[in-house]
């Protein structure tokens, strides 16, 4: 419920933060959140709660709701904080809306859009390997997202 509540609200975070906020194994995270909207289907169907509460209707998340978090995660000024979650915001939704790197899911795209804003910011101050860690992603997701955005928006620097 915790990890519909957040998606509902426009601050979604990935499964496996849920999981270990609780201490969930992912397995087990998976079953409750089954669990979970089959409930809420059953009090849509009796007429407990309206559609709107239908698990059918927890829209998709964006890359845009995943920049955020890492980059508060990253040595960054408050003054440039805002500025740096603006930019990536608008990369996202770029991104998404051109279909710049549609084989990545929305927080590994994320991912490397934070790393794209930090390059383009202060080439080589944050590495990836950091980024990849406030990002919750592997280095190996995070360069291969971030070398594509580079091949399609063009160098960071």
């Amino acid at each position: 419920c915790v990890y519909a509540a957040l998606k509902r609200a426009g601050c979604p975070r990935r499964p496996q933060e849920i999981g270990e906020i609780f201490s969930l194994s992912h397995a087990s995270f998976t079953k409750a959140f089954k669990f979970f909207q089959e409930v809420l289907a059953q009090a849509v169907q009796k007429g407990i709660l309206g559609n709107a509460w239908s698990p059918g209707s927890l829209t998709s998340t964006r890359a845009a709701d995943y920049v955020e978090l890492p980059l508060s995660r990253l040595p960054i000024s408050r003054a440039d904080f805002q500025t740096l979650v603006a930019r990536a915001q608008s990369l996202a939704d770029k991104a998404e809306t051109e279909a710049l790197s549609p084989e990545n899911t929305p927080p590994s795209l994320a991912a490397g859009i934070v790393a794209y804003v930090c390059e383009e910011w202060k080439s080589g101050e944050i590495s990836l390997q950091r980024i990849a860690s406030a990002c919750s992603v592997s280095a190996a997701t995070l360069q291969k997202c971030f070398r594509r955005l580079e091949q399609t928006l063009g160098p960071s620097t």
